[in-house]
């Protein structure tokens, strides 16, 4: 999605993080609707199987204690 943007082929919505660069160097710029809400979270979304894999699962305890939402 951002190699698009960054090719002129459209929108993108990417983390601040992933786009400061881009947005400091001028490579893009921020377009912002009226009706899209600012989003400074993280979210973690996993859509697998019904038990989650342990390794999976300690990330997502990190990620808690991190402050990152886990959907």
């Amino acid at each position: 999605m951002l190699n698009a943007a960054l090719k002129g082929a459209g929108l993108a919505y990417p983390s601040q993080q992933a786009v400061a660069l881009y947005l400091g160097n001028r490579e893009l710029v921020q377009v912002r609707m009226p009706e899209t809400p600012p989003h400074e979270d993280l979210c973690l979304y996993y859509s697998g199987r019904r038990h989650v894999p342990a390794k999976l699962r300690e990330f997502m305890i990190f990620a808690c204690c991190s402050g990152i939402m886990i959907v």
